[in-house]
């Protein structure tokens, strides 16, 4: 149940014109600059309704109203998305103690920290929610399987930054099992890399490029430094923009010298991929595959 803001609406004759993500009655156009969260990476404009008397409203949501291992944009993919109770104005009786019905979303906006601090509007994500619920695709089984079956290099298309941190650090976490695993990143990830395996991985079996445990973490630019002899899989985070020559030489060597290693590298919308092809791309949003990954 959210704050009813007495002090604030008998002030002001004109109804809101959207609540925000803590249920804050609002008076001006919808901005992601204006969220409570000041730290959202996303954002969208939804229209919900109060479940006991109909009352519809204009809310806001971030990706604090997702799951953990899923972003907002994927729960609204998937029919998921909610608000919780509708925005306390006393509208009715039991209204605002009884959760509210998503109908819409109106606007969706994101950022990337690491490619830019902007807002980006994508009507992608933006319609009625329509549909009962749908379970999010078993991506890490269809990896599992692939490797299982002796495909060496795949791409995992995935959905979101939490999308992306779940799949690796879990897939991370199960190949360790049949070996020591390198993890591969941007400099701009190397939160991510740890975060992702957190929990995940005993901290005792992770290090960087100078120790040899079971998961050894270095960005692109110290992997000419890695013995790939003594690692059997490569798992890495595609970076953010475009390669410099450098870094170009760097990756060919990987794909050379990585020939017989497993490779499994995720991939963003906005990812410039490490490897220049791939044997199998992964879907991670819909659950399809396919042959070849056509370059990025």
């Amino acid at each position: 149940m959210y704050q009813y803001y007495k002090d604030i609406l008998d002030r002001i004759a004109e109804q809101p014109t959207w609540f925000d993500d803590y249920g804050v009655p609002r008076f001006g156009d919808f901005s992601p600059e204006d969220l409570g969260n000041i730290y959202a990476s996303e954002a969208a404009l939804a229209e919900v309704s109060c479940q006991g008397c109909g009352r519809m409203f204009k809310v806001a949501l971030t990706e604090v109203f997702a799951s953990k291992s899923l972003s907002l944009n994927d729960e609204i993919r998937l029919s998921r998305v909610d608000y919780g109770d509708p925005p306390n104005v006393y509208c009715c009786g039991a209204g605002p103690t009884m959760s509210s019905v998503m109908h819409r979303i109106l606007e969706y906006w994101s950022r990337d920290y690491e490619a830019s601090m902007n807002w980006q509007r994508d009507t992608t994500f933006e319609g009625p929610i329509a549909g009962e619920p749908v379970d999010p695709p078993d991506t890490m089984a269809d990896v599992l399987a692939a490797v299982g079956s002796g495909v060496q290099s795949i791409r995992i298309m995935c959905t979101s930054r939490r999308n992306r941190c779940d799949l690796a650090g879990r897939i991370t976490a199960e190949m360790v099992r049949t070996g020591r695993v390198l993890v591969t990143y941007h400099e701009s990830y190397v939160s991510i890399a740890h975060q992702m395996i957190e929990g995940l991985v005993p901290s005792a079996d992770v290090g960087h490029w100078k120790e040899e445990r079971k998961v050894t973490l270095v960005d692109f630019s110290h992997l000419k430094d890695i013995l790939l002899s003594t690692i059997s899989c490569v798992i890495i985070l595609a970076g953010p923009g475009p390669m410099d020559d450098a870094m170009q030489k760097i990756c060919k060597r990987l794909s050379a010298e990585a020939g017989d290693k497993v490779q499994i590298e995720f991939v963003l919308a906005h990812s410039c991929a490490m490897t220049a092809s791939a044997d199998l791309v992964i879907d991670a949003s819909r659950n399809v595959t396919s042959s070849r990954a056509p370059p990025l």
